[in-house]
C-alpha cells in the first residue's frame, strides 16, 4: 500500500511541474510516467538487493517506453523489454538481445533489441558504466533510443548524462572501487592511477534454467586454464538451488566445491560463495547441476583470479 501511494505521489508531483504553461508537452509528460512505471514494474521483480537492482533497472526501460511508444506497449512487452535490458548489460560488450512481446503473451506485435555499445567509467564515482541502444519495431513505425547506465557496487544500474562517463576500450569489468586508467586527451585530464591490479574477474550466465528434478548440467569452460581464487554465483531471475558443482585440474584431477554443492534455495539479487580454490593447479573446466525453484531462473558466475582475467563460455549438456 505504501508502494502504491509513493508512486502516485511521484505521479501527480512530476504531472504537476511539466504540465505547467511553461512546461506543457504531451510527449515529456508521457516520458515522465513511462518512468516512473518501469520503476514500479522493476519494484516487483526480486527480493532484497535484487530489488534495489530490478526498480533501477525498470526505471531505465521506462525512458524508453514513455511519450509516443509507451500507448503502444502492454505489460507484456515492458517485461520482455526489461529482461533483455537486464541480460546486456550483464552480458559480454557488444552482445545483443532481441525480445518480443509474443513470448510474454503480448498482442500488440511489438518486438526489439538491446545492445551495448561502448563502456567507460563515471569520472564522479569511477563506476563502471555502459552506453546502450534500443530499437523497438511497432507494427507501424521504429523507436530507437540510446543512453549510458552505471552499475554500482551492489549490481543495480541507474541512468547517468552521456558528458559524466569517460569512455574507452580494452579492459574488462573490475571492481567498483578500482577504475581502470585511460590514455589522456586534450580535452580532459586523465584519472589518478589505478592500484596494482591484484585479482581479476570474468563472468558468464546459466540461462533459462528449468524445474527439471535433480537439476540440469552446465560446463563452463575456461579458454585458457588458471588459477582460481573462489567462485561466485548470483541469482538474477527466480528462486534456483545448486545440488552440485565440481571442477576439473589440468591433470584432470576432480575436486568438488563443497560451498556450492546442496545449496538452500537463493532469490535474485542473493549470492552463493565458494571456499578457497588455492589448489596449487590451474582449472579448467567447472560444472555446475542447478535446477530452478520457480519459473525460469538465470544465474551470474562469476570467477575470480589473482593471475589474469578468466575467459568463461558455458554449455547445457
Amino acid at each position: 500500500m505504501k508502494k502504491n501511494l509513493v508512486v502516485g505521489t511521484l505521479i501527480v508531483t512530476s504531472l504537476v511541474q511539466y504540465t505547467s504553461p511553461a512546461f506543457a508537452n504531451k510527449e515529456t509528460v508521457g516520458n515522465i510516467i513511462g518512468g516512473i512505471i518501469g520503476a514500479a514494474v522493476g519494484s516487483n521483480i526480486g527480493k532484497g538487493n535484487g530489488n534495489k537492482a530490478a526498480i533501477i533497472i525498470g526505471a531505465i526501460a521506462g525512458t524508453m517506453i514513455g511519450g509516443k511508444v509507451g500507448k503502444d506497449l502492454d505489460e507484456a512487452d515492458r517485461r520482455a523489454l526489461e529482461e533483455a535490458q537486464r541480460r546486456a548489460l550483464n552480458d559480454r560488450l557488444g552482445d545483443r538481445r532481441d525480445w518480443d512481446g509474443r513470448s510474454y503473451g503480448s498482442r500488440t506485435g511489438a518486438r526489439g533489441s538491446f545492445t551495448t555499445t561502448r563502456e567507460g567509467y563515471n569520472q564522479r564515482t569511477g563506476e563502471y558504466c555502459r552506453e546502450y541502444q534500443s530499437v523497438i519495431y511497432l507494427r507501424d513505425r521504429t523507436e530507437e533510443t540510446r543512453g549510458v547506465a552505471c552499475s554500482r557496487p551492489d549490481g543495480s544500474w541507474y541512468e547517468v548524462r552521456e558528458t559524466e562517463v569517460r569512455f574507452g576500450g580494452g579492459f574488462g569489468r573490475q571492481e567498483p572501487s578500482r577504475p581502470p586508467r585511460y590514455p589522456e586527451t586534450p580535452s580532459r585530464p586523465a584519472p589518478p592511477p589505478a592500484p596494482v591490479q591484484s585479482r581479476f574477474e570474468g563472468t558468464t550466465q546459466l540461462t533459462q534454467i528449468t524445474r527439471r528434478t535433480g537439476g540440469e548440467w552446465f560446463r563452463i569452460t575456461l579458454r585458457t586454464p588458471i588459477s582460481l581464487e573462489r567462485l561466485e554465483v548470483r541469482a538474477l531471475a527466480a528462486g534456483v538451488k545448486i545440488h552440485e558443482a565440481s571442477l576439473y585440474t589440468q591433470s584432470n584431477r576432480r575436486v568438488q566445491i563443497r560451498e556450492l554443492t546442496g545449496t538452500p534455495t537463493f532469490y535474485a539479487g542473493d549470492t552463493a560463495v565458494s571456499e578457497s580454490l588455492s589448489l596449487g593447479e590451474r582449472i579448467q573446466v567447472i560444472d555446475i547441476r542447478a535446477e530452478s525453484m520457480g519459473g525460469v531462473a538465470d544465474v551470474l558466475v562469476r570467477a575470480i583470479s589473482n593471475e589474469t582475467y578468466p575467459s568463461l563460455s558455458v554449455t547445457r549438456y
